[in-house]
C-alpha cells in the first residue's frame, strides 16, 4: 500500500509546518511561536528549519510515528481556530485590508508554492537517497502498532456476521495521513479523479473499508460523492459512511426477522451507545431546500453568500411549510426544528461568508455534535396500589365484552366516575403534576372507542401510554452520515449488498416468509389499456416560445414571492434610543449659553478704563428721592335717583302709547273700509235668509247634449290642427361674422313689405273700407246683449270711479297723519332745542357766581390780619382750659377711674394743670 511505505520513506523527513487558513481553500504556513506578532505588515513568507537528512532511519521507531501522528493532526486542525482567536483580539494589528484584497492573497499563494516547491525538491532527493535501504511491509507494521496498543479484541461472531470493537480515533489517524499524502500542494483540498485513483491502486486500502471491488464501483463513488473536490472532513466522512452504510443494510434485516429469531443470530453489548445527532428530514423536505440552493447559485460555481440563502430559504413557499418540523434527532425524543437551525446558522460567528451546499448541510451536525447516551429502560409497572387496581379490575370485568378482551371506553369511564369506592381515590397523585381523575380524562381523550386491560393498566405507569405498532419510516437514510452531505444529487437506489450480506439476508428471511406464503390468486381481470393517439397527444413537446414565457412568468412570480414573503429579523432596539439626547443637549447648550454671558461679562468688566468724571460721578451722594403717597380714591354714595328702573318705565309708557295708536287706527280704518260684495249686497238688500217656495224657483233643467257627436267633432277638429301644424326645423349655427341688421332697420324694412302687400292687395281686390249705407235691424236678442254689455260697462267704470276715490282719500288721510307727525317731531326738536339752551345758559350764570365768590374770597382773606395778633394769651387760656378738662376726663375713664370725685374735691388743682398742658 503506498500510502504506508510514503509514512515510513518520510518517517525522517523534516516537519510539516503548521499553516493558516484563510478559508479561501488554500492556507499558508504559519510563523514560529517565537514572535510576538503572527504577521509582519509585509506579510513576507516564513522560513522553516529543517533538519538534516543524512541521518539513517530507524524502524524501531514506527509506533512512535503513529503516535506523534494524532499530535501533527491535532496541531494543524487547530490552526484555523487560532486564527479566529487572534483576529478577534487583535483586530487593530492584523491587516484586515490585504486578508480583504484577492491581489495580496493570491501573491502570498504564489510565494508559498515556491516555497513548497523547494521543499518538495528536498524531499525527492531524501527520497533517492533511502531508495537503497530495506522497505518494510506497512500493513503488518500499521497491525503491530494495533496489537500493541490494544491486544484485547471484543468480537462479537456467530455464522457470518463479525462485528469488532475498534480502537478509538484510529480509522481517523489514517485517513488523514492519506488525505496528507494526496494533498500535495497543502490547499485543504483534493480532486476527486485522485481519490479514485488511490482507491484503485490501493488493495489493502479497500479490504481495511470493506470497498468491493467490481465494474459499477466507480459509478457507485461517482454517485456517493458528486463535487469535484473534497476537503479533509468530506474525504474522511466518505470512508467513514461505509461502514454505517452496512450498519443500516443489517439493521432493516433486524427488523424484517422474527425478535426471538434475532436475538439468535445478533447480539449487541449493553454499553454506552455512540451515534451522531440524526436528520429526520425526509428525501422531499431536503429536496426543497437543494433547489432553492440550486436557484440562489445563479453563477454556477456551487457557492453563494450564507445570509442570501438562508433569506431565499425563508422566502420560499415549500421550506416556509417545513420550518416547524423536526430535523435532527439529537437524543431519544428530543427534537431540533429546522427554524431554530437557520437561526443557529444566521447567528454563527464563523468566519466563512461563501458557503457550499455541504457546508450548510454539516450546520446539523457542528451545532449538534456527538453525545454519549445511556439507553433507558422504561418500566412497565403500574404506579397504583394493588387494593386500587384489583377495584378496577372488578369493574372491568362485570362490563359487557365488545370483542375479545375489549370493552367499550366510555362505558368504562363512565362507571369508574360513578362508583364510590374510585371518587375516594380520584384525586391522588400517580405521577408527577397528574392525579387519577387527570388520567381518567387522558384516557378518554387519547384512547380509542374499545380498550383492552392491559392498555388501561398502562397509562397509569412511568411511560404513561401504551406502546404502538412501530411503523415504516419514510425517513432519509439517518445511519448513513454521508448521504447527508449530497451537493446536489440524491440516492435513487440502495447500494447492492456484498454477496455474505445477501446470502444471511436471504437465507432468514426466505426461511420465516415461506411460512406465510399464501397460494397466488388464479382469477384474471381485464386492464384497459389507452389508445396510442392518447399517449401520442400526453407526450406532445411544447414549443420553445410557451417555454420561454412559462419561464419568463415563473421567474416574475418568484421574484413577487420573495419580496411579499421576506420577513425581515429586527434587531434589538438600542439602549440610546431611551436617553433624552435632545432634551440633554438643550440644557448643555443652554449652561454653556449662561456660562459666555458671564464670561463676557467678565472680561469686559476687566477691559474698561472708564473716564475720572465716571468715578467721580459714582460716588457722589445721591439725593433722597421724594417718595409721594398714592392717590386714593374714594367714591361717594350714589343717588337715589339711580336706583329708579326711569328706562323700564319710559318703554313700558311707549308700548302702551303705541297699543292706544293702533287701536284708533284700526277702528278708524274700519269705519272707513268697504263691505266684500256679497256681504254689501246683503246689506243693502234684502234679509230674508228663508228659503223660497219651489213655486217661485225659476230653474229649469236642460237636455244632456250629445257627448259622443261632442267627441267626434272634438276629434276631427284636433286631426285638422295637427295636421296643419308645421314642426319646427332647426337650421345650421352660422359661426362667421354676423350678418343681423339693426332692430330698427328690420322695422323699416318690415313696414315697407307689409305696405307694399296692403297695396297690391287693395289693387286686386277693390275693397271699400267705407261702412255701408244701409245696416240691417238688429234682433231682439242682439238688442239685449249689447244692453246688458251697456249696463256691465257702465257698472265698471262706476266702481272704478268710486276704487280711485278712495285711494285718493286714503292718500289725503296718510298724507295729513305724515304732516301731523312732522309737526310734533317738530315742536319736540324745538322744545328739546330750548332745554339744551337753558341749561347751558344755567351752567354760564353759575361759572360766573363762582368766580364772584371766589375773587370775593381772595380779597377778604387778603386783607384779613394775622391770627398772632388777634388772640392773647388770656383768651387762648380760657379757651383750652374746658378742651384740656375733657382730654384728661376721657383717658380716666379709658383707665376706670371715676373723674366725677376727684374734679368736685380740687377744682384749683385740675385747672393748675390744664394751665400747665396748655
Amino acid at each position: 500500500m503506498s500510502i504506508f511505505k510514503n509514512i515510513i520513506s518520510e518517517q525522517n523527513e523534516s516537519s510539516t509546518p503548521t499553516r493558516v487558513s484563510f478559508g479561501g481553500g488554500y492556507q499558508m504556513p504559519k510563523q514560529s511561536t517565537s514572535n510576538k506578532v503572527l504577521f509582519t505588515p509585509s506579510f513576507e513568507a516564513p522560513t522553516h528549519k529543517t533538519k538534516t537528512l543524512a541521518e539513517p532511519p530507524n524502524p524501531s521507531s514506527k509506533t512512535d510515528l503513529l503516535s506523534s501522528i494524532d499530535k501533527e493532526i491535532f496541531k494543524l486542525r487547530s490552526d484555523s481556530n487560532k486564527v479566529a482567536e487572534f483576529r478577534v483580539k487583535f483586530a487593530a494589528d492584523f491587516p484586515t485590508s490585504n486578508l480583504n484584497n484577492l491581489e495580496e492573497i493570491e501573491k502570498l499563494r504564489l510565494l508559498h508554492q515556491e516555497k513548497l516547491k523547494a521543499i518538495e525538491a528536498e524531499y525527492k532527493k531524501h527520497k533517492e537517497n533511502s531508495q537503497q535501504q530495506p522497505k518494510s511491509d506497512p500493513l503488518k507494521d500499521y497491525q503491530n502498532y494495533k496489537a500493541a496498543k490494544k491486544p484485547m479484541k471484543n468480537r462479537y461472531e456467530n455464522d457470518d456476521i463479525e462485528e469488532n470493537i475498534e480502537i478509538p480515533g484510529e480509522k481517523e489517524t489514517l485517513l488523514k495521513w492519506i488525505f496528507n499524502k494526496i494533498d500535495t500542494n497543502r490547499s485543504g483540498l483534493i480532486e476527486k479523479h485522485e481519490m479514485l485513483e488511490e482507491i484503485c491502486q490501493n488493495q489493502e486500502l479497500r479490504k481495511y473499508f470493506g470497498i468491493d471491488e467490481n465494474e459499477d464501483m466507480i459509478e457507485e463513488i461517482e454517485r456517493l460523492v458528486p463535487a469535484d473536490f473534497l476537503s479533509q472532513k468530506d474525504f474522511m466522512r466518505f470512508f467513514l459512511s461505509i461502514r454505517t452504510i452496512g450498519e443500516k443494510q443489517f439493521g432493516d434485516e433486524k427488523n424484517k426477522i422474527g425478535e426471538g429469531d434475532m436475538k439468535k443470530v445478533f447480539r449487541s453489548p449493553k454499553s454506552v451507545v455512540k451515534e451522531y445527532p440524526i436528520v429526520v428530514l425526509n428525501d422531499r423536505q431536503l429536496g426543497y431546500l437543494e433547489k432553492v440552493f440550486q436557484e440562489t447559485d445563479i453563477h454556477g460555481d456551487m457557492t453563494i453568500q450564507k445570509f442570501e440563502y438562508l433569506q431565499s430559504l425563508r422566502t420560499d413557499d415549500d421550506v416556509i411549510k417545513i420550518l416547524q418540523c423536526n430535523a435532527v434527532e439529537i437524543s431519544p425524543n428530543h427534537f431540533v426544528s429546522l427554524e431554530e437551525i437557520l437561526d443557529r446558522i444566521q447567528d454563527s460567528e464563523d468566519l466563512y461568508e461563501y458557503i457550499t451546499y455541504s457546508q450548510f448541510l454539516n450546520y446539523f451536525y457542528i451545532f449538534f455534535p456527538k453525545k454519549n447516551w445511556l439507553p433507558e429502560e422504561i418500566s412497565k409497572k403500574p404506579l397504583l396500589d394493588s387494593l386500587y387496581i384489583q377495584i378496577l379490575q372488578d369493574i372491568f370485568d362485570s362490563l359487557p365484552r365488545k370483542t375479545k378482551g375489549m370493552v367499550s371506553t366510555k362505558v368504562f369511564i363512565d362507571n369508574l366516575k360513578d362508583d364510590p369506592q374510585v371518587q375516594e381515590f380520584i384525586n391522588i397523585e400517580v405521577r408527577k403534576n397528574e392525579n387519577f381523575g387527570q388520567i381518567l380524562k387522558k384516557i378518554d381523550k387519547e384512547s380509542a372507542a374499545e380498550i383492552s386491560w392491559e392498555d388501561f393498566i398502562d397509562y397509569f405507569t412511568e411511560k404513561g401510554k401504551p406502546a404502538l405498532k412501530t411503523q415504516e419510516s419514510t425517513l432519509v437514510n439517518r445511519g448513513n452520515y454521508y448521504a447527508l452531505k449530497d451537493d446536489f444529487s440524491k440516492v435513487e437506489e440502495k447500494k447492492e449488498t456484498s454477496p455474505k450480506r445477501q446470502k444471511f439476508k436471504y437465507e432468514f428471511i426466505d426461511s420465516i416468509k415461506e411460512k406465510d406464503k399464501k397460494q397466488k390468486n388464479t382469477m384474471k381481470f381485464t386492464v384497459p389499456e389507452p389508445f396510442d393517439f392518447d399517449a401520442r397527444e400526453k407526450q406532445k413537446a411544447k414549443s420553445i416560445r410557451q417555454t420561454k414565457f412559462e419561464q419568463y412568468i415563473n421567474e416574475k412570480i418568484q421574484e413577487e414571492d420573495n419580496h411579499i414573503k421576506y420577513r425581515p429579523k429586527a434587531n434589538p432596539v438600542p439602549a440610546e434610543v431611551m436617553i433624552p439626547k435632545y432634551n440633554s443637549l438643550l440644557a448643555a447648550q443652554e449652561a454653556r449659553r449662561n456660562e459666555v454671558k458671564q464670561n463676557s461679562k467678565k472680561i469686559t468688566k476687566d477691559r474698561e478704563k472708564p473716564f475720572e468724571f465716571y468715578i467721580r460721578e459714582m460716588n457722589k451722594p445721591k439725593p433722597e428721592e421724594i417718595k409721594e403717597e398714592p392717590y386714593v380714591f374714594k367714591a361717594k354714595v350714589p343717588p337715589p335717583s339711580n336706583s329708579i328702573p326711569l328706562y323700564e318705565q319710559m318703554s313700558r309708557k311707549l308700548e302702551e302709547e303705541r297699543k292706544s295708536r293702533i287701536e284708533i287706527a284700526a277702528k278708524k280704518a274700519l269705519e272707513e273700509a268697504k263691505l266684500p260684495a256679497r256681504m254689501e249686497r246683503y246689506a243693502k238688500g234684502d234679509k230674508n235668509l228663508s228659503v223660497p217656495p219651489p213655486s217661485q224657483s225659476t230653474f229649469k233643467a236642460k237636455k244632456p247634449p250629445d257627448f259622443t257627436k261632442l267627441w267626434d267633432s272634438f276629434g276631427k277638429s284636433l286631426d285638422k290642427k295637427k295636421q296643419s301644424f308645421q314642426p319646427t326645423v332647426a337650421k345650421e349655427f352660422n359661426f362667421g361674422e354676423s350678418k343681423k341688421r339693426s332692430i330698427k332697420d328690420e322695422n323699416d324694412i318690415d313696414d315697407e313689405l307689409m305696405r307694399k302687400g296692403f297695396n297690391e292687395m287693395m289693387k286686386k281686390k277693390n275693397l271699400n273700407l267705407d261702412p255701408p249705407k244701409d245696416l240691417p235691424k238688429p234682433t231682439k236678442k242682439q238688442q239685449e246683449t249689447e244692453e246688458s254689455a251697456k249696463k256691465r260697462r257702465e257698472e265698471f267704470n262706476k266702481e272704478k270711479e268710486e276704487q280711485l276715490k278712495r285711494k285718493e282719500q286714503e292718500k289725503a288721510r296718510e298724507d295729513e297723519e305724515k304732516k301731523r307727525f312732522e309737526d310734533k317731531k317738530a315742536r319736540e326738536d324745538e322744545e328739546n332745542r330750548k332745554k339744551a339752551l337753558e341749561g347751558k345758559e344755567r351752567i354760564r350764570e353759575m361759572d360766573e357766581k363762582y368766580l364772584e365768590q371766589k375773587k370775593k374770597m381772595l380779597e377778604s382773606v387778603g386783607n384779613r390780619p394775622k391770627i398772632s395778633s388777634t388772640i392773647s394769651s388770656e383768651y387762648s387760656k380760657t379757651n383750652s382750659q374746658p378742651r384740656s378738662l375733657t382730654l384728661i376726663k376721657q383717658k380716666m375713664l379709658a383707665r376706670g377711674i371715676l373723674a366725677e370725685n376727684i374734679i368736685g374735691e380740687s377744682d384749683n388743682f385740675i385747672n393748675i394743670i390744664a394751665e400747665d398742658l396748655v
